[in-house]
């Protein structure tokens, strides 16, 4: 099942051709609940793709050539798996974006972090070289109106600082608070002036009575001194990644388990994520709701726009499969998006929605669990 596994790029099955697919939604909370035709983006030229973000007309993510081995390469598409831009600039090894706005692309070459501007000759390398050095990393995930969020590590900044540019390297920013005790940070959203992302606490040491390290979800303005800790009372752990600006999402648990990264792959790499509850914050701890399904094992947003939020959520309402979720801001306003997809598709998880009320993501084909699409649910 998706949530037991991460993907592994080099043991993808056989591609197959793109499916396209439209039903209708189950979901309460409104007496007309917003429809989808859903599309697959994957083109039969290409290995497997997924789209990790949308705006406007335009969807981004990656692909996988058919070439051997396999080429992981940035892509944007426009509404159409035939209408596609390979963005991979030349020199690099791999490349993915997993941010965008109107006018641009980030995400990563390698090991650095880029910006794009609709074309592969238009890439930037935003690493900053003065501070993380040659031999650091970084990686860009989101970005909006001149402004870029992601993270890194290298020189004197290690383990992973949260960072934020403003379209050149000199421009970096180190977000990392230096008031919560954090052991490392990241920067997963950002609209406007805000940016939000995660921090891992100093913790978990050999000893029986050491604290566990924790997971908390963050908001910044711009500084490492306006930090806030969003993580709700009564939770263990959370995480904010992505903001509207008003809104932001994520997810909480009042479980612990220790595992995974900042949440920015297509699935992270931890244990059945049981427990975990998408939740919608309003610019506060306090502000948290959860957009938790009863009925569902568990659940997590990961796009937020005009008061709409999607994610995903697996357990007993998915026969323990995998499905791309959207929300009104409530979880009694809950819509299965799988249901909008053709039967050959076993699972599915939304990463990004614009204004329009468009949602991208990705599918998996039942005949080919290891394989996955890049799919656009359009709203009619």
């Amino acid at each position: 099942m998706l949530s037991r596994r991460s993907f592994v790029l080099g043991s993808l099955g056989a591609t197959t051709l793109p499916l396209f697919g439209c039903g209708s939604g189950s979901g309460s909370g409104s007496s007309d609940p917003p429809k989808f035709t859903a599309q697959s983006l994957q083109n039969p030229a290409l290995f497997a793709s997924v789209a990790l973000t949308v705006s406007g007309t335009r969807q981004a993510g990656f692909s996988l050539t058919m070439n051997v081995p396999l080429s992981q390469r940035a892509t944007l598409w426009n509404r159409s798996a035939t209408d596609y831009t390979d963005l991979h600039p030349a020199g690099y090894g791999i490349s993915a974006i997993y941010g965008a706005d109107e006018n641009h692309q980030v995400g990563y070459g390698d090991d650095y972090a880029l910006l794009w501007n609709g074309s592969a000759t238009s890439a930037i390398n935003l690493h900053p070289f003065s501070l993380l050095t040659s031999q650091g990393r970084s990686l860009a995930l989101a970005t909006h109106n001149g402004i870029q969020g992601g993270y890194g590590a290298g020189g004197s900044v290690s383990p992973d600082h949260a960072l934020l540019w403003r379209g050149t390297p000199e421009s970096v920013v180190d977000l990392h608070p230096l008031n919560l005790d954090m052991l490392k940070s990241f920067v997963i959203g950002v609209h406007g002036d805000q940016q939000v992302g995660v921090g891992f606490t100093i913790g978990g040491g050999v000893l029986i009575d050491s604290p566990p390290p924790a997971v908390y979800a963050l908001l910044w303005r711009g500084t490492a001194d306006s930090v806030l800790n969003l993580n709700p009372v009564g939770y263990l752990r959370s995480r904010a990644l992505a903001t509207s600006g008003k809104q932001q999402v994520g997810w909480a648990s009042k479980l612990f388990y220790h595992g995974g990264g900042p949440d920015f792959p297509i699935f992270s790499a931890e244990p059945i994520p049981i427990g975990d509850e998408a939740i919608l914050w309003s610019g506060t701890a306090e502000s948290a709701i959860t957009l938790h399904p009863s009925s569902w094992g568990y659940s997590r947003a990961y796009g937020v726009a005009n008061g709409e939020q999607v994610g995903y959520g697996g357990g007993h309402s998915s026969a323990d499969e995998v499905h791309a979720l959207h929300w009104r801001g409530s979880a009694e306003s809950v819509i299965d998006l799988h249901t909008f997809l053709p039967p050959e598709y076993s699972e599915s998880f939304a990463r990004g929605i614009n204004d329009n009320g468009d949602v991208v993501g990705g599918a998996i084909l039942r005949s080919n669990p290891q394989q996955f699409q890049a799919v656009l649910w359009k709203r009619q």
